[in-house]
């Protein structure tokens, strides 16, 4: 059960990681990340570029496909100033990249990808016979953001009770940014 999901959505948390190399994709990120990223969401994850920038603060849930894990987000989960649009209208997704330059892009989705069932090259694509399936090759969900978990630099989790954490966040990566 995730309620923050629930919450943020109105819909049943589902997880998608369900054939051998999703699987494989969720126990790599539970190691790599300390269990720090919950495949159901989190108000309480950020999540940094390679060069310390924060990028997002809370995210929707983790979408397993076969192109790989992606991080969901809503718009309203990202830190505006951190972004810059690099490639819009190019089919079923726009392109972001942060302000500083690292390598980490941010898509959001513009249509669905439910009616193709091969998932484009790459890393960790698998091709899973997804024909005699109205899924699709992941479940991707046109007005959400996503970002590939490998290009991230880290992740943290802010606890909810501690005052003011957030913003003390934003003001070290504003000063970190700033040379200061």
């Amino acid at each position: 059960m995730s309620p923050y999901y629930e919450k943020k959505t109105g819909e049943k948390f589902v997880s998608t990681a369900k054939f051998p190399n999703r699987e494989e994709n969720r126990e790599e990120l539970t190691e790599r990340f300390n269990g720090r990223l919950i495949e159901s969401g989190s108000p309480h994850t950020m999540f940094f570029s390679k060069k310390g920038t924060l990028l997002a603060q809370g995210h929707i849930r983790v979408v397993y496909g076969d192109h790989g894990p992606y991080i969901e987000f809503l718009p309203e989960q990202m830190v505006r100033p951190s972004w810059k649009a690099i490639r819009v209208g190019i089919g079923w997704f726009d392109e972001c990249q942060p302000s500083d330059s690292s390598y980490c892009k941010l898509y959001v989705q513009t249509k669905e990808v439910t009616m193709l069932k091969k998932p484009p090259m790459g890393v960790n694509s698998c091709y899973n016979n997804r024909y005699e399936s109205n899924e699709g090759y992941a479940d991707y969900r046109k007005g959400r953001l996503y970002i590939n978990p490998f290009e991230l630099g880290r992740i943290d989790i802010i606890y909810p009770n501690v005052d003011n954490q957030i913003q003390s966040l934003r003001d070290i990566n504003m000063r970190l940014r700033n040379g200061r």
